[in-house]
């Protein structure tokens, strides 16, 4: 509504050829003026600060470490006792979305929380829907063992997890990134003791 009155302003004003233009319209026109620029640079600064959270945002980040296009990714779940529901959703948006628009060509989902609970493989334009299961405590050998028996030709391997965990296991042939949720304050202190990987901090998913 404002930038039509700002328009029908300044095509009145064109209209006097200046001689009849009365000096309340000019006030008017300037400002107008100024009130749609400090629009416009407001949303310029909006778009802006968008488009640095899109670009930095952690689940982002984790996914554009791997690779442009990523032929096989292993999406492994921690799924005991601290990730429920919501949190799954949030913390997966990211990597549907990347299978969604092609990024990802090949996606397997496990679900582990002391041992492998289930697995679920996706192929590019399949519908994607998780059945997680588990919810007891927390290994990661037990992934990592099922990972290079069965998905030895995978691109790379994000784990969701808390971190909270002293069974590692033995590190995979391919990448692993850990995207780590829950406070921030102790993601320093469990990120250290990785003995392999890189740890992305995805802040709290609830």
């Amino acid at each position: 509504e404002g930038r039509q009155h700002f328009s029908t302003l300044c095509r009145e004003a064109t209209a006097e050829k200046g001689g009849n233009f009365r000096r309340r319209d000019e006030v008017a026109v300037r400002t107008e003026l100024a009130a749609a620029g400090a629009v416009i640079a407001e949303a310029g600064l909006v778009e802006r600060h968008l488009h640095e959270a899109l670009e930095t945002h952690p689940a982002v980040v984790a996914l554009d470490l791997v690779a442009d296009a990523i032929d096989h990714l292993i999406f492994a779940i921690d799924t005991s006792d601290s990730i429920d529901q919501t949190m799954l959703a949030n913390a997966a948006s990211e990597i549907i979305g990347a299978m969604e628009t092609g990024k990802v060509r090949k996606l397997t989902v496990i679900f582990a929380d002391a041992a492998v609970k289930a697995t679920q493989e996706f192929e590019l334009g399949d519908d994607i829907k998780l059945m997680p299961a588990g919810g007891g405590g927390t290994r990661f050998a037990p992934t990592f063992a099922w990972v290079e028996t069965n998905a030895p030709d995978a691109t790379a391997l994000i784990y969701l997890t808390d971190m909270d965990c002293s069974d590692w296991g033995e590190e995979p042939s391919m990448p692993v990134y850990w995207a780590v949720h829950g406070a921030r304050g102790a993601f320093d202190r469990l990120a250290s003791k990785a003995p392999f990987g890189e740890a992305v901090y995805i802040g709290r998913l609830g």
